[in-house]
């Protein structure tokens, strides 16, 4: 019998982890990764090599990481991923199990991503949720954040939101969608404000996300001008945007596929 090609959609907690990237793993912390690959060797009983969609870093969380795996296992996927979720840590879900054509492959054949960064703007921030968001204990201008965000859609040379250092690198990403969104959820008797930022597009630098989500932060609270982000985007210089912002609130929400394989 053949290799079956199995695809996953994954949700896990970043927090005491070194990244999805088992080549990562640093400070005695271990990758996503890694932690998934030894679950399902274990339970097909065979090596097994995960290929995830992108790199998460060090505490950065996901609500759908995709990834898929060649094995030799028959066993029928809802058993397969029953299975596999008794051995997995608790931080740590496989949303969905699916066979997937031959020539799937989680990184290549990915059309878009959405990241999401989340910020708390409560006056007192809650002490449950500070492993997922980022306090600001501050309102912010969401009209003015919506109008810098609107320069950045289209295809543009990213360098200047980028912590890459390669001058030979392509910088050039395409971004389709920013979405600046407030949230308002009851959580231990207390209300939470959250503005949440969706980033959708075709590929992303280095910290690109969390450098455009710390631009826009500034831009929402009146530290700089909407109008930066065009001069920021044709200086190619890290040092003319806004701050790398912690990974806590970030989270890759979505890989799309053609068709939806």
């Amino acid at each position: 019998m053949g290799n079956r090609n199995i695809k996953m959609i994954i949700a896990y907690d970043g927090s005491r982890y070194a990244g999805w990237q088992r080549l990562k793993e640093e400070g005695g912390k271990r990758s996503v990764q890694a932690v998934i690959e030894e679950a399902i060797s274990f339970v097909f009983n065979e090596q097994i090599k995960i290929i995830g969609s992108g790199r998460t870093d060090k505490g950065v969380h996901a609500l759908g990481q995709a990834a898929n795996f060649f094995c030799k296992c028959q066993a029928e996927v809802k058993d397969m991923k029953s299975n596999l979720q008794k051995v997995l840590p608790e931080d740590i879900a496989i949303l969905s199990l699916e066979e997937a054509s031959e020539d799937f492959h989680s990184r290549k054949s990915a059309i878009s991503k959405t990241y999401e960064y989340r910020f708390e703007a409560s006056e007192i921030p809650s002490v449950f949720l500070r492993k997922q968001v980022y306090a600001l204990q501050k309102e912010l201008d969401i009209n003015e954040m919506e109008r810098a965000a609107a320069f950045l859609i289209g295809t543009h040379d990213f360098r200047g939101f980028s912590s890459e250092k390669r001058e030979e690198f392509d910088t050039i990403r395409r971004i389709d969608r920013i979405s600046v969104i407030e949230a308002v959820s009851k959580q231990h008797q207390r209300e939470i404000k959250e503005i949440r930022l969706l980033i959708t597009g075709s590929g992303f630098l280095y910290n690109m996300v969390r450098i455009i989500a710390g631009t826009l932060l500034e831009v929402g609270e009146h530290k700089r001008a909407a109008e930066d982000v065009k001069d920021i985007l044709a200086s190619r210089k890290r040092d003319t945007a806004g701050i790398t912002l912690p990974p806590e609130g970030l989270y890759l929400k979505e890989v799309v596929y053609r068709n939806g394989t």
